[in-house]
């Protein structure tokens, strides 16, 4: 977990946001929290969300593009 945002005691189902946290690290984190609470399950976890599936593949797609372009500038 993120600076600004943590996990509430284990098995809570809960994390904790801290004033000043972007809405964008927000909805990332909920979203991945979900994923591992689903197993892995992403339409499973798209319902759990209130999302479509085609909307949870986009955000992936998008913040997996983000980390790689992330990591080439780094090196």
């Amino acid at each position: 977990v993120r600076p600004g945002l943590r996990k509430d005691s284990p098995g809570s189902g809960a994390i904790r946001i801290s004033i000043g946290a972007s809405l964008e690290e927000i909805e990332r984190v909920a979203i991945i929290e979900t994923l591992e609470s689903c197993s892995g399950n992403k339409t499973r976890a798209a319902a759990t969300l209130g999302i479509s599936p085609k909307t949870l593949h986009m955000k992936l797609r998008r913040w997996r593009g983000a980390d790689a372009a992330s990591a080439e500038s780094l090196s």
